[in-house]
């Protein structure tokens, strides 16, 4: 359900997809989740307080950043994932993108690109650029819906705040 412009709150299943705000959406058909969990997917309207995402000038945002939270932690499972799926807005780039999460923190721990049929491998590679507390992960544009997918093993333990971006980065 969305309940304001920029927030969407619902509940995700076993093997279920929960899109929230933009079409931004939570898919666990490759996480061994085991019973219904709620989720809350905002896009964040201010980002003044956000560092920038990397000191290289040519790395930009081609997506709004958003926010999943969960009152409770949710874990994927085992080796199992979540997929998180970005759409992109149109007329933005499709190559050199990756998604960069806000570090808050926390140990960085990167994972792969989800394998997907008919996608592109755009970019598969785990950096974080010192001081700029964002670190990228690896992404996949998929053409035929036009977006972006990467993975995420939980919910709930921090906010995940990201955007998709796009430049060559960490070089």
């Amino acid at each position: 359900a969305q309940d304001t412009n920029n927030t969407a709150f619902g509940v995700l299943t076993p093997g279920g997809m929960f899109v929230g705000v933009d079409g931004v959406a939570v898919d666990a058909g490759r996480a061994n989740l085991k019973e219904s969990k709620r989720l809350t997917i905002k896009r964040i309207e201010d980002i003044s307080s956000f560092p920038p995402l990397s000191p290289n000038p040519i790395v930009k945002a081609v997506t709004p950043y958003y926010e999943i939270t969960a009152p409770e932690v949710i874990q994927a499972g085992g080796n199992s994932y979540f997929i998180i799926r970005v759409p992109l807005p149109a007329g933005a780039p499709t190559k050199n993108l990756a998604a960069f999460e806000l570090a808050d923190n926390k140990d960085v721990e990167g994972y792969p690109a989800p394998d997907e049929p008919n996608a592109e491998d755009v970019v598969d590679e785990n950096t974080s650029e010192e001081g700029y507390n964002w670190f990228s992960s690896g992404a996949t544009y998929v053409p035929a819906n036009n977006e972006v997918i990467f993975t995420a093993r939980d919910f709930g333990f921090r906010p995940l705040r990201f955007v998709i971006a796009s430049g060559r980065y960490g070089q």
